[in-house]
């Protein structure tokens, strides 16, 4: 990677020690085993202390390109940490003036879903709506919610513990992470400001295909690894042909899916918005596919072993394709592409 899509020597430093700092609170065996809660309060504190999960904060001074590069090491690993969307309610309640307690992550409602609504009644404001899949929202203290009233578009802090506010822990593909549905019913709002709530949920889809570029990127090292050290016919299975395009074909999905997730990180720390929703749906059209379309390969390319259970590349499979759906799909994005160009009209 070159030019404007290179990281810089800080970035890549960033990514070392976010490499260590995961692979370090990673169990995988407690993966396998469904363990819960598959992280700990002290845990997400020592992230904290490194800085992680402030970094879109003032104090923080850091870029959605940094967090993403934390994110990529997080996808890398199968960490379980919920560090993107702790930084992410972090940045966003700082610049709407708001002041979470405890842990705090977002609540949105899924591309195509009703949108949570938001009333004002009074001195006080009432949400009502679900979001679906909240990351750690189980364990959360607080989430922050993005809404809408009739008039604009409101971020708003709710107690998960409030009247009217129903938490309930899922089962879904991915295996590595932990998510919630929030149900809100004329719940109450501890506190709340308008704000630009595009931009979060543009950030919240391009941090989980930066996610999907790191699960695709130890499916790779994985796969070659394989395909070096198994023989059939005498030979290593990385010798055929056939295999070799394979693998070809797996790693020039992971280098564009990096440059495109690179492009629209960068353009979530531009102010052009225009700019940066066409690079956040040109790299959510072609990263979500190109990293499930490398994930088949490598369950492939491992043949009968790659289904067993105690083999890791069905945990990084199900988090890519969890990463391509709760960011907008492919296909959404696309539309969204031909909405911005005027194509459909």
């Amino acid at each position: 990677m070159s030019g404007d899509l290179a990281l810089g020597e800080d970035q890549r430093d960033l990514a070392a020690m976010a490499l260590a700092f995961a692979d370090e609170h990673t169990d995988p065996a407690a993966v396998l085993a469904g363990a819960d809660p598959l992280w700990t309060d002290k845990q997400l504190a020592a992230a904290g202390d490194l800085g992680l999960t402030g970094l879109l904060t003032e104090d923080g001074g850091g870029t959605h390109t940094d967090l993403a590069v934390v994110v990529e090491q997080l996808g890398r690993t199968g960490c379980a940490l919920p560090i993107a969307p702790v930084a992410l309610a972090a940045g966003l309640a700082e610049s709407a003036g708001l002041r979470p307690a405890g842990l705090c992550v977002p609540a949105v409602a899924e591309r195509g879903a009703p949108d949570i609504t938001a009333e004002p009644a009074g001195d006080s404001l009432r949400l009502s709506g679900r979001a679906e899949f909240v990351l750690a929202g189980a364990e959360a203290d607080q989430v922050l919610v993005l809404a809408h009233t009739a008039e604009s578009s409101v971020v708003a802090v709710v107690d998960t513990k409030a009247d009217g506010v129903t938490v309930t822990p899922r089962s879904i593909l991915d295996i590595s992470r932990r998510f919630a549905a929030v149900a809100l019913e004329s719940a109450v709002a501890v506190g709340w400001a308008e704000a630009d709530t595009t931009t979060t949920r543009e950030a919240a889809a391009v941090h989980l295909m930066a996610d999907a570029v790191g699960a695709a990127s130890r499916l790779l090292e994985l796969t070659l690894e394989h395909v070096r050290t198994r023989e059939q016919f005498g030979r290593a299975v990385g010798s055929f042909q056939a295999v070799k395009h394979h693998c070809a074909n797996m790693a020039v999905d992971l280098e564009l899916s990096r440059g495109a997730v690179l492009a629209a990180m960068r353009a979530l720390d531009d102010e052009d918005p225009v700019a940066r929703a066409f690079a956040v749906s040109s790299a959510g059209s072609f990263a979500g596919e190109a990293c499930s379309r490398l994930a088949g390969l490598a369950l492939q390319l491992h043949g009968g072993m790659g289904f067993t259970w105690e083999q890791p590349v069905h945990v990084f499979l199900r988090r890519i394709k969890t990463d391509e759906l709760l960011g907008g799909t492919p296909r959404w994005h696309r539309a969204r592409l031909l909405e911005l160009t005027g194509a459909n009209r």
